[in-house]
């Protein structure tokens, strides 16, 4: 920093004046007021000429007192050396002491704005510095000490320090951001914005605080309270700490660390309550293990050994728990459960919903197992089960031969127990099981081959035999003669009838010529028609005939009329409908053809995929249906008398034109494929020679029209207005509107956008905004913009707002754009939040044009 001299503005003229050492000098006397309080007649100093015995340098020797007084303009400032040796030089006004400078030759104090200067500078009232200010001894202000360049101290900065009673006070832009209490204060510093005020600390910060190294705290850290009893404390509505990993691959670690060995703890986490008992924690103990508290109470350890301890301290196991267990999920064991281990004399019992369900019982009672609800305890057997038994394998027994392997005490008839579920290997083994009277009766016979029989037992109704001897099966009869022989029954599937018999022999024998109501023919799979030559019908209704001959046709047709015949002919391959002379491949007659999904001819070009020969209106087949690829396809289709007719010209790349037949001019609509205007394609109404893609001869009448590009809409800042009278708006010959300041702080400003909410019966969106403007000063600046709708109750709904401060000295824009495309639904109006950090012309913010881009 470079360092300049501070030198009175009066003693610097005296030294330029004495420097250029004139060759004489003439005195004469002036008059001076009387109001200054001074002799009216005083001698004056005027460079008139030559001086005689001396110069101007040598005015501070004492033989030339004749230089006592240098008077100045009439109303302006007197220099004045005074009359005696050691007088002091002072400048001061004619009429006033404002402003005098003073120069004391004992001291060698210089005195501005006092007659008495206790400093070697020392001014009463506001100094202003504009360049560097550099002092190597004491400087003291009284008042206030204002400059724009940097200040240099070699020592010490005082406040008022003769009575060491009064702050000191730091401030930017004429805001105090450090406050340092006095002596009677205890020397309190203050840090913010605005700092406290006086600080109640020996450090009071208002605002976060920031270090990029470490913080040694001797005392207590405390956070939310003012007296803190331990070494951390943080008092807040809901004090959280969190911990955040952003590089280590262990994450966030909290150490509890000790050095006492003689202690029991190496850490504790409590939970503690505002009566201070500590009923919860969780604590580390010298001898490895973790203890849990709860309702300060000692409740779950988990021992150095790894073994959890729920209710004892002294857990012997992996799970140690004394007292009940419940779980509404699932229990994994891979060892043992024990129950009462120690004496082994306790059963253990598993329960749901506080019920005992299963009963395992103890070494002293053979360990029998009670399964049920509610189980039988003691149980009387290895698996004594209260109710049913079910599986969906097999109920298998290993007792050897001789041994029923199932034993049913009660003569209640087994509804649902088939023979085959038994897994019996000897039919001796269950040669009768009787059923309730009147019942059924399984019967295995007595001798090996008897076949197995279900029968009544009073009677012979509903007998099922199966014969071993030769595999048949019986139902309805004692003898039956085929591997299935069904006896006064019908026999149903939800399944297939399947027959893997070869060609040529029929895979199904209909004796009975009784109608079959609901079976059809794709159902038969039949590969020869002569294996159903005839089915017949119910009468009176349809006949579906196959012939009798190979190639004969099959034809479904009435069997008393032929109203619906079908018939196909395997000759020509032809289907006729109606007809039974099919001229095409499908011929309908009398009737239509009716499908929901396409008629697709895939025929090539040159032959009309689709021949009309009536004459008669298509009134609702439009022309794109037809998928016609020529239009001398389809060169005429003639409308009603007096209606439209659909011309698409004789040759290729000739109009497609719809025009009245009575009135050509009337109705035109022409599909012009070649070249016209912009392009191709062009459509004209009411005109033959379109120059658009769309032009019309007319009006257009429809409930919305909708335009794919977006839409521009210029706004003039000009139409801005103030929400206060703190700022002006000040609008600019070139159209611009410049916003003046005359308070700092953060304003608010309005511009209405003059826009429809919808265009052509379609509603607008706003799909952004973009603002030209510039600033004079970067500390003044558009803080925030907001593209808002105001409501039916002036409430403001924003739909975009653009929160970045617009700081540029040069013409830029931004945009304010909203996520998507919004709804205009009420008056739109911009609105513009702007920051002064000063006032004037310094800090103008100039807003240019503005341009809103609407879609639809």
């Amino acid at each position: 920093m470079t360092r300049t001299n501070f030198i009175a503005p009066a003693l610097a003229a005296i030294l330029t004046l004495a420097a250029s050492r004139p060759a004489a000098a003439q005195y004469e006397q002036v008059e001076q007021p009387a109001d200054k309080g001074a002799p009216a007649i005083q001698n004056a100093f005027a460079l008139q000429g030559p001086i005689s015995h001396g110069d101007l340098l040598d005015l501070g020797e004492d033989d030339h007192l004749q230089y006592a007084l240098l008077a100045g303009r009439a109303g302006g400032q007197i220099l004045s050396g005074g009359t005696n040796s050691g007088d002091a030089l002072s400048l001061q006004g004619s009429t006033a002491n404002d402003g005098n400078i003073v120069l004391n030759a004992l001291g060698g104090n210089v005195g501005i704005g006092t007659g008495t200067p206790a400093a070697l500078l020392d001014v009463n009232g506001n100094a202003n510095v504009a360049g560097n200010l550099s002092v190597a001894g004491t400087l003291s202000v009284p008042g206030s000490f204002d400059f724009t360049g940097d200040l240099t101290v070699d020592g010490t900065v005082f406040t008022h320090f003769v009575t060491a009673n009064s702050p000191l006070q730091l401030q930017t832009d004429g805001v105090t951001r450090v406050y340092i209490d006095d002596n009677l204060n205890n020397g309190r510093v203050g840090i913010g914005n605005p700092p406290p005020v006086p600080p109640q600390f020996p450090l009071d910060v208002n605002g976060a605080i920031h270090s990029n190294d470490d913080i040694f705290v001797d005392g207590s850290l405390s956070l939310g309270n003012a007296n803190p009893f331990w070494a951390i404390e943080v008092v807040r509505s809901q004090a959280v700490a969190r911990l955040v990993t952003t590089v280590a691959a262990n994450g966030s670690v909290v150490e509890l660390r000790t050095f006492n060995a003689g202690g029991t703890l190496l850490g504790a986490i409590n939970f503690n309550d505002a009566g201070n008992t500590t009923p919860g924690q969780l604590a580390y103990r010298l001898d490895n293990s973790m203890t849990f508290r709860t309702g300060g109470v000692e409740t779950m350890r988990l021992d150095g050994m790894g073994n959890l301890g729920i209710g004892t301290t002294t857990p012997t196991s992996k799970l140690h728990v004394v007292g009940d267990t419940h779980t509404t999920g699932n229990a994994t064991f891979d060892g043992a459960v024990l129950t009462h281990f120690v004496n082994g004399n306790s059963p253990l019992e598993l329960q749901t919903d506080g019920v005992t369900r299963i009963y395992i019982d103890d070494n002293g009672n053979n360990g029998h197992v009670g399964v049920g609800n509610a189980p039988p305890v003691p149980p009387a057997f290895p698996l004594d089960v209260n109710g049913d038994i079910h599986t969906n394998a097999q109920l298998r027994s290993s007792v050897p031969d001789g041994t029923a392997p199932l034993v049913v005490a009660s003569m209640t008839l087994v509804t649902n127990l088939n023979a085959e579920k038994l897994g019996g290997f000897n039919e001796t083994d269950f040669a009768l099981l009787g059923g309730r009277a009147g019942g059924q009766q399984l019967n295995g016979g007595t001798n090996a081959g008897d076949p197995l029989t279900l029968n009544g037992s009073a009677t012979n109704d509903g007998p099922v035999i199966i014969n071993p001897t030769g595999g048949n099966v019986g139902i309805m009869t004692t003898t039956p003669g085929e591997k299935l022989d069904v006896v006064g029954g019908n026999v149903r599937t939800d399944g297939q009838f399947i027959s893997t018999i070869p060609d040529g022999t029929a895979p199904m024998v209909v004796t009975s010529m009784t109608l079959v109501t609901n079976f059809n023919a794709d159902k038969v799979d039949g590969r020869h028609e002569d294996e159903f030559a005839l089915l017949a019908g119910r009468a009176g209704g349809q006949v579906l005939n196959g012939g009798t001959n190979n190639n004969d046709p099959l034809t479904l047709n009435g069997s008393t009329t032929n109203d619906g015949n079908v018939l196909i002919n395997p000759n020509g391959g032809n289907v006729g409908i109606m007809t039974t002379t099919p001229g095409e491949k499908l011929d309908v007659v009398g009737g239509n053809i009716r499908t929901n999904q396409q008629l697709i001819s895939t025929i090539p070009d040159g032959t009309a995929p689709l021949v009309v020969d009536s004459m008669t209106i298509v009134t609702n087949l439009n022309s794109d249906k037809l998928d016609g690829r020529h239009e001398n396809e389809f060169a005429l289709l003639a409308g009603r008398p007096g209606g439209q007719v659909l011309h698409g010209g004789d040759g290729a790349g000739d109009d497609l034109v719809l025009d009245s037949t009575a009135d050509p001019m009337k109705g035109f609509v022409i599909l012009n494929p070649t070249p016209v205007g912009p392009g191709t394609g062009s459509v004209g109404i009411g005109t033959m020679n379109p120059t658009e893609a769309l032009e019309v001869i007319g009006c257009i009448k429809a409930d919305c029209l909708k335009i794919t590009a977006p839409n521009f809409v210029g706004v003039s800042p000009l139409g801005m207005v103030r929400a206060g009278t703190s700022i002006d708006v000040l609008a600019q010959v070139d159209g611009t509107a410049k916003v003046r300041a005359t308070v700092v702080g953060t304003h608010s400003t309005m511009i209405p956008v003059n826009l429809h909410t919808s265009l052509f019966g379609t509603q607008q969106k706003l799909a952004n905004v973009q603002v030209f403007y510039k600033v004079t000063s970067p500390n003044s600046f558009i803080a925030v913009t907001r593209a808002r709708i105001m409501g039916p109750n002036g409430t403001f709904t924003n739909l975009a707002v653009n929160a970045t401060q617009q700081k540029s000295t040069v013409w830029a824009s931004y945009l304010v754009t909203p996520a998507a495309p919004v709804d205009i639904t009420g008056p739109l109006y911009l609105n513009f939040e702007l920051n002064y950090t000063g006032t004037n012309t310094a800090h103008d913010i100039q807003i240019g044009q503005i341009i809103l881009t609407t879609v639809e």
